[in-house]
């Protein structure tokens, strides 16, 4: 919690999965790669491999780096939507993906899901760039102008990602989502999210009054 009590959503976690046999193995049979680009394809897949690491797997600092590289492994994972299917029939890789707010409660009947499908995986990595935003956000020491203004970006752009999944994530997600993923639940972040810019714009303001008062 920052020092004027801003929240902050905790981040889904995931394991490692392996996507460069199953993808290119797809992606050989659907598009008949040929011997002179066969490795080109796999160091593109280890590419991909090796950002879902670094986005979902490893620890993130709160830092904009962090989200660019989460936000750059959730656009790949858009750019490749409709050219690389990964279902439970044409292409399985289960992504397992925990609660963000699952803390071992009895109280939270689905800690995890398991699904086979790239649009859970776009799901879960969206929710994170969401949280991420507001942990960037929260983590502002709000001492500039600049400082103020980032926070404020930040949660309004964290406010639009829940509000966004939260319109789209029944039809991302092909079973009942864990309780993080549910519509009410992202309304509320969104909700919180959008509160918390408005507080970062009234700090903002009521420091600038202070400043000409003096």
């Amino acid at each position: 919690m920052s020092q004027y009590g801003f929240l902050a959503v905790p981040l889904k976690s995931t394991h490692d999965v392996d996507l460069v046999k199953p993808l290119t193995t797809y992606i050989d049979s659907v598009y008949n790669t040929t011997d002179d680009n066969r490795a080109e394809v796999t160091e593109a897949v280890q590419e991909l491999n090796k950002l879902r690491s670094k986005a979902c797997c490893q620890p993130l600092d709160k830092h904009q780096s962090a989200l660019d590289i989460v936000t750059r492994y959730y656009d790949q994972l858009v750019a490749i939507e409709n050219k690389i299917i990964i279902s439970a029939t044409q292409n399985p890789v289960v992504f397992k993906w925990k609660d963000a707010f699952d803390k071992g409660s009895l109280f939270f009947s689905k800690a995890s899901l398991s699904i086979s499908d790239g649009s859970f995986e776009r799901a879960a990595v969206l929710f994170n760039c969401g949280a991420l935003m507001s942990h960037i956000a929260a983590s502002q020491p709000l001492l500039t102008d600049e400082e103020m203004k980032t926070a404020a970006k930040l949660f309004q752009q964290s406010a639009g990602v829940f509000a966004r999944l939260k319109d789209t994530v029944l039809g991302m997600v092909q079973q009942d989502p864990t309780p993080d993923l549910m519509p009410d639940t992202l309304a509320g972040l969104s909700a919180l999210m959008l509160a918390q810019a408005q507080e970062a714009i009234y700090i903002k303001a009521y420091k600038v009054y202070a400043s000409l008062s003096k």
